[in-house]
């Protein structure tokens, strides 16, 4: 497969703005090929091909002069009608998804559960479900401050509202300790009343 389709591609002409795919953090490079009943994406990554280059030059010993060409190289087969740059930006978000369990089982502390009847195991995952779609929804919400929601989370761990109230002339009003800024944004951007 390496020999068949990356060995046709000359580096010069796959590495140029018409073939330039913009992801988050970096830009790839596409050229397709017709491939049984769909196509086949050759994707180049030059901040890839560098890592792994580097890797080698620290394990020389594995280095394997024959597969070197092909570093920095991957491979997608798909039989939609999306575009290349939809079909590798739809890829690439895949790792959204991996993420998102990564955030349960750290942040959510879903970890092996070790209850033995159905109910308390139901109640768990919906208490860990739960608290992902909220974590989720501060995500969203405090997206343009380009911060996380554990980061925000831990930013208003500090705030507190203190309920005051003089029986004397019958008033009760609430407060909220002094604020910086950016939790100010943040409680804001969460629609919380300042």
């Amino acid at each position: 497969m390496e020999r068949d389709y990356l060995g046709k591609i000359d580096r010069e002409d796959i590495y140029q703005p018409l073939h330039s795919v913009k992801l988050k953090d970096t830009t790839v490079f596409v050229k397709s090929f017709p491939y049984g009943s769909g196509k086949l994406l050759a994707i180049y990554n030059p901040q890839l091909e560098l890592a792994k280059r580097m890797h080698a030059i620290e394990k020389p010993e594995k280095y394997n002069p024959g597969k070197a060409r092909y570093l920095g190289f991957s491979l997608i087969y798909h039989t939609t009608e999306m575009t290349n740059g939809a079909v590798v930006k739809s890829y690439f978000e895949k790792d959204i998804v991996e993420k998102a369990y990564r955030e349960l089982k750290s942040t959510i502390n879903l970890n092996p559960i070790r209850k033995y009847r159905i109910d308390p195991i139901r109640a768990h995952v919906k208490i860990c479900y739960l608290s992902y779609a909220i974590l989720s929804y501060i995500q969203y919400k405090v997206k343009p401050m380009g911060i996380s929601a554990t980061y925000a989370i831990a930013q208003l761990q500090s705030v507190y509202k203190v309920t005051l109230e003089s029986k004397a002339d019958k008033l009760k009003w609430d407060k909220i300790v002094t604020l910086k800024n950016e939790q100010k944004k943040i409680m804001k951007l969460l629609e919380c009343s300042v």
